[in-house]
């Protein structure tokens, strides 16, 4: 059984189309309707049902795709041994939140092309159930999210983070020097909010919807940075996370609201299919991310109020 069979197996199952998996592969499509034939002679099984153009993975054939994926990402670990970073050409596409795009990724980018100048990086932002739409039909390798915490039986967090977040507003607003302020005070403020299918703007809605409050009004503006600079000018108060704006808290352009959000769940997650055929890009680009990140949070966190409390440790996969 040829390994290079089973990746054009795993290609079919997602792109359910002969044709489709040829022009993916750089194959002529007779070439992978041969390998998929050797299979099914070698196992002696049908693992495709053959519908028009579509094709539809057998029950024999799902059983052979749980398999299939631990032998290539096997083999891809075996052929990297003595690799250095300087060989990864495979290119790379991550999806990711706006706000982490802005906040995160110049860095990492920077990195990851100092380390891997042979391979291309392919970066694109959407919401958080776009993206993870993406990723379970493999238009992106990861997804970068920040919003509740995202769970499902086919993805595996690389990296996560509890993330703290925050009512922020100018220190010259008149509730930034008031003590134990309520839910009502907040919204009864002029409000800037990010896009309410936001990662953690769907996260304030949910916690004001426990609380029995709705915002009445507000002014919504998808860029986070465009939140934060109206904020620093006394425009409004926002709920925004601590990635955003610790800059600002610490040389004093912007006041945590005395309001306790550590009940609020958001998280960071760096998140892969559980399917995915994990390539010398993903594994670099993996270790980069959770090396970074791992650093800047503890960094970022020095001295903030409401830290939030982990629900379970951080999750790491190494592929190193």
């Amino acid at each position: 059984m040829e390994i290079r069979n089973l990746i054009t197996f795993l290609r079919a199952t997602e792109e359910k189309s002969f044709s489709r998996t040829a022009a993916y592969l750089g194959y002529a499509q007779s070439t992978v309707t041969m390998q998929i034939k050797q299979l099914e002679e070698e196992l002696g099984v049908r693992l495709f049902d053959r519908i028009g153009k579509t094709v539809l993975i057998t029950e024999k054939g799902e059983e052979l795709k749980k398999i299939a994926a631990v032998i290539v990402n096997a083999a891809a670990e075996a052929s990297h041994i003595g690799e250095t970073d300087t060989d990864i050409r495979e290119p790379l596409r991550i999806g990711l939140t706006e706000s982490l795009q802005n906040h995160y990724m110049p860095d990492l980018i920077h990195e990851y092309h100092m380390q891997n100048p042979k391979s291309s990086l392919i970066v694109q932002t959407a919401t958080v159930s776009e993206l993870i739409d993406r990723l379970a039909h493999n238009k992106v390798d990861f997804i970068f999210v920040c919003s509740e915490r995202v769970r499902a039986p086919y993805l595996i967090p690389a990296w996560e983070k509890r993330e703290p977040i925050y009512f922020v507003a100018s220190p010259e607003h008149s509730l930034a020097s008031v003590r134990y302020l309520t839910l009502k005070d907040i919204l009864c403020a002029d409000f800037l909010q990010t896009e309410s299918d936001s990662g953690y703007g769907l996260a304030l809605e949910r916690h004001m919807s426990e609380k029995g409050y709705s915002l009445s009004s507000c002014l919504s503006i998808g860029n986070p940075d465009v939140i934060l600079q109206l904020i620093r000018k006394n425009d409004g108060i926002a709920f925004l996370p601590a990635y955003i704006c610790h800059d600002a808290f610490h040389d004093g352009t912007l006041s945590i609201l005395d309001y306790d959000t550590s009940s609020i769940g958001i998280w960071t997650q760096l998140l892969y299919h559980k399917n995915k055929f994990i390539t010398g890009a993903m594994r670099s680009f993996m270790n980069l991310t959770i090396s970074r990140l791992t650093g800047v949070s503890a960094e970022y966190e020095k001295d903030l109020p409401f830290l939030p409390k982990e629900e379970n440790p951080p999750e790491k996969v190494s592929l190193s």
